[in-house]
């Protein structure tokens, strides 16, 4: 053989050992890709079937319905301190002024926004700011750290800086303890509050009634969130379900009035295997029977075997457990 055939015949067995090396490469991609995949689709079937277990459990439902995502930056960096810039001019009475403290999981109090804000996906004025607070918006607060006050907007967790925020002046109105807003005819809310139908009781509730539905019980919702202008209009008609408007725990978001077919606001109610169903499993889902027929002399109000309260699974089981009406558990009269 020629220096030249001898040449060319290394060179064409270097490119073939090429792409040999080349397909062996590709079949051990292709290998680990299927490996990979089966596990990843091993691990799927295991989360749907959790997922449906999940549904079937809704004392668990109704607990991770209340808990709801922390933004904090906890282990990402240091976060730079909120500075005044932009509030120079903000007037807040000192003995009102916000604090720093600590985040909290729980309601804490309410505050309200003294100037326009931004709220920012975290504790970071660099960070993504989703919406905007107008001034005298009243806010679910949680807490401050670095000059970054937490608080929840239609049920997300927000941050805006605490220049702008001030606390609630009067005492008697926004009462809050253990995690719970509390009305009754001593603490009130305000005319200009007009809160939401909290978004984590209508959750519970909607799991609630469709578990009576697979237990052949039929419930309906009569009324729940209530603005001041229309708990005032009930009450100048001398409507059953009326309290007087700041007064009414439906003004909350929180509160549901229950019936079945002819027993709306009705003492017929508490006759029904609904009521049953409800005295004995609400709480499972966060609910209390807010003014019970033995509690009257507690609760200075009229039983209402349809109304009930969304306080969050924890309280809720105390509360029954011990046979507690609201204002015995959170230690207010």
């Amino acid at each position: 053989m020629s220096n030249y055939g001898i040449r060319e015949y290394k060179r064409q067995e270097k490119k073939r050992k090429k792409k040999l090396i080349k397909k062996r490469i590709f079949q051990s991609l292709v290998a680990v890709f299927l490996i990979v995949s089966f596990v990843g689709f091993d691990r799927v079937s295991e989360d749907e079937n959790l997922i449906t277990e999940n549904e079937d459990n809704r004392l668990a439902l109704a607990g991770e319905v209340e808990k709801s995502k922390e933004n904090d930056l906890k282990d990402n960096g240091y976060v730079t301190p909120a500075t005044d810039r932009g509030f120079e001019d903000v007037e807040i009475p000192s003995n009102l002024k916000i604090e720093n403290d600590e985040y909290s999981d729980k309601l804490l109090s309410y505050v309200k926004s003294y100037d326009k804000l931004d709220a920012y996906s975290k504790p970071d004025e660099n960070s993504k700011s989703y919406i905007k607070v107008e001034k005298g918006e009243y806010l679910k607060y949680y807490g401050t750290q670095d000059n970054y006050s937490k608080v929840k907007i239609d049920n997300k967790f927000y941050y805006v800086k605490s220049f702008g925020l001030g606390q609630i002046e009067d005492k008697n109105s926004f009462k809050v303890v253990n995690g719970v807003l509390f009305v009754d005819d001593t603490y009130y809310l305000p005319e200009d509050f007009d809160e939401k139908l909290d978004y984590t009781a209508s959750q519970a509730a909607t799991a609630m009634i469709q578990d009576m539905q697979r237990d052949g019980l039929s419930l309906s919702i009569a009324s729940d969130k209530r603005s001041y202008e229309l708990e005032q209009k009930l009450n100048e008609s001398s409507q059953v379900d009326s309290d007087l408007p700041g007064h009414s725990e439906h003004q909350t978001g929180e509160a549901f009035d229950f019936y079945t077919s002819n027993d709306k606001y009705s003492d017929k109610f508490k006759d029904t295997d609904e009521y049953k169903w409800l005295k004995n499993n609400a709480y499972k889902y966060g609910f209390i029977e807010r003014y019970p027929e033995n509690k009257t002399n507690i609760t200075n109000h009229k039983a209402m075997c349809w109304h009930f309260r969304f306080v969050g699974v924890e309280n809720a089981i105390e509360i029954y457990q011990n046979d507690l009406s609201l204002e015995e558990y959170l230690k207010i009269k």
